[in-house]
């Protein structure tokens, strides 16, 4: 079997950083000591087994000479080390360190732990080792370049005396959990043990990122402490130190993200009085692309119109039948007015009929549907008869079970062939599985009476990109490069950008009278901004050079 090495890059155990001088345990291990043991079931040949501790200045083992068939466990364990004098003089925090080597093979297991002896049991310091140190090699280990390692802290505040007079440490290796593997190796050189003061102010671990959307994310920490600190970088951009976010809990949803972008993070404590932690992070995140709406139009001229399909129990307790935009006199009759509308008609013994649209995203923002509406009869023959209590209603779903009426027309209602921003029914909030459904109802039966839907429109963009301006706003630079500025006499609500396809590329809330909003990573091209001041609704276009 031929293995692929990982070009991974060192993995650094590193979750916690502070200043101090360890100040009662410093103990390198001083390879070759007698004092340590190799425990665990291993092939001992000198080809796998490259370095003896006990003998040797290292640490090695080489699991691809052990063999295909040779199932490898293999422990390097330090003498009982006391930490009874470090937990008295205030030192709860110990790490180790040193350098090592490592080709990792995706399901190899090589990590430190530390032995329990209230319990008898060996325990995990940290996370293992899952990359490859730089050009890792695949024989001779300790010939590698090896890299720099500190474990993560293990607070021994808790510990009972047991614990802490029978203290020991290990470096533990496993090729293949339950059976043999067949993997690289590993290097280490004599680590370190050390212990230090817990900082005054702890730091944050466990970094997260989580409701990741086009212009948010809620970021979350672990931490006792109630107040932060948080700075938000372009991933890639060394972070400055000064906070993006002062003052904030956990989680803190950051806004006025840009969609398609890579992000990283750092957050510190906040600990009063003007102490705070040193930072953690940085950990890294992306946002999503804005998802493309393009307009949807659905003049029905295509048979049978784009998955517009039929379901029972739609709306109520239905009793009739829909095959969605289908050639079905009992139905929807696609071909009705000569092709280009389709019809919901209540026949025979039905009361009632539904159709169903095709699934839309409406994730990213505000959008706008309008669509032509009549009232009529099959034909001239067979008059209308709807009735009072007769209705049409416009149905919405976002989980396929649960039904929201937006609106209903009944057969007096002014429903009109022209579509205008009047007649628009406005879209926010929506996520990604939105359906609509037209819903006819009567309470009368062996009627024949037709609702026809024509220019069935979605638009992820306002239907006119004519500029409306508000009073006393202003906007600059246009061009612009970078910074776009705004100015207002009343509070700005709301500030929302679109391209021409209709796709919401940014979003902000500032609720102030100045902000600004970085167009940096959007392309060249022309845009859409739409601008909510106090009551005052204004439409803008801005150049992106």
């Amino acid at each position: 079997m031929k293995k692929i090495t990982l070009l991974l890059t060192v993995l650094f155990l590193t979750t916690f950083s502070w200043q101090s001088n360890a100040q009662v345990l410093n103990q390198n291990a001083s390879w070759p000591n007698a004092a340590w043991t190799v425990t665990g079931t291993y092939n001992t040949g000198a080809t796998a087994f490259e370095a003896d501790p006990t003998t040797t200045a290292n640490f090695s083992f080489d699991d691809d000479d052990a063999g295909n068939g040779s199932d490898d466990d293999i422990a390097a364990e330090s003498p009982v080390i006391d930490l009874t004098a470090a937990s008295t003089a205030g030192e709860t925090w110990i790490t180790i360190s040193g350098d090592y080597v490592f080709n990792f093979n995706n399901d190899d297991i090589l990590q430190f732990e530390y032995w329990d002896a209230d319990a008898s049991t060996w325990n995990i310091i940290g996370t293992p080792f899952s990359a490859d140190t730089a050009s890792a090699p695949t024989d001779l280990f300790c010939a590698g370049t090896a890299a720099p390692y500190t474990t993560a802290v293990l607070d021994i505040a808790a510990f009972t005396a047991t614990q802490l007079s029978g203290f020991r440490y290990r470096i533990y290796y496993d090729d293949t959990v339950g059976g043999p593997g067949w993997e690289w190796g590993f290097c280490f050189q004599s680590p370190t043990i050390v212990s230090a003061a817990p900082p005054a102010c702890i730091a944050p671990t466990t970094l997260t990122a989580t409701n990741i959307t086009i212009n948010s994310a809620d970021l979350g920490w672990t931490s006792a402490e109630t107040l932060f600190d948080v700075e938000v970088v372009i991933a890639g951009t060394a972070a400055t130190g000064t906070p993006t976010d002062t003052g904030v809990a956990n989680p803190f949803t950051k806004t006025m993200l840009n969609p398609t972008t890579s992000y990283e993070y750092y957050v510190r404590s906040d600990c009063g009085g003007g102490s705070t932690s040193v930072w953690s992070g940085p950990f890294a995140f992306t946002t999503p692309v804005a998802p493309i709406v393009p307009d949807y139009l659905n003049d029905f001229t295509t048979f049978p119109g784009l998955a517009w399909s039929e379901a029972a129990g739609v709306y109520g307790t239905p009793t009739g039948t829909s095959s969605g935009w289908t050639n079905d006199d009992y139905g929807n009759d696609v071909a009705h007015a000569n092709g280009q509308s389709a019809k919901i008609n209540i026949w025979g013994t039905s009361v009632d009929e539904y159709l169903i649209s095709p699934e839309f995203d409406l994730s990213a923002g505000t959008y706008y549907l309008n669509m032509d509406l009549a009232f009529t009869a099959w034909n001239t023959t067979n008059p209308a008869v709807w009735g009072a209590d007769d209705y049409v209603a416009l149905l919405v779903t976002q989980d396929g079970t649960t039904w929201t009426e937006l609106t209903r027309w009944d057969s007096t209602s002014t429903i009109g062939v022209a579509r205008t921003p009047a007649s628009e029914i406005t879209l926010t909030g929506y996520n990604t599985t939105t359906k609509f459904a037209f819903y006819a109802f009567s309470d009368t039966t062996n009627e024949d009476n037709d609702f026809f839907v024509d220019n069935f429109q979605i638009t992820a963009a306002p239907l006119s990109v004519e500029s409306t301006v508000i009073e006393g706003f202003t906007m600059y630079p246009n061009p612009v490069n970078d910074i776009l500025r705004f100015n207002a006499l009343d509070t700005i609500e709301t500030i929302s950008i679109y391209n021409l396809l209709g796709q919401e590329v940014l979003n902000a809330k500032p609720n102030a009278v100045q902000t600004e909003v970085s167009m940096s990573n959007l392309t060249t091209g022309v845009y859409v901004v739409k601008v909510k001041v106090g009551n005052q609704l204004g439409t803008y276009k801005v150049i992106k050079k």
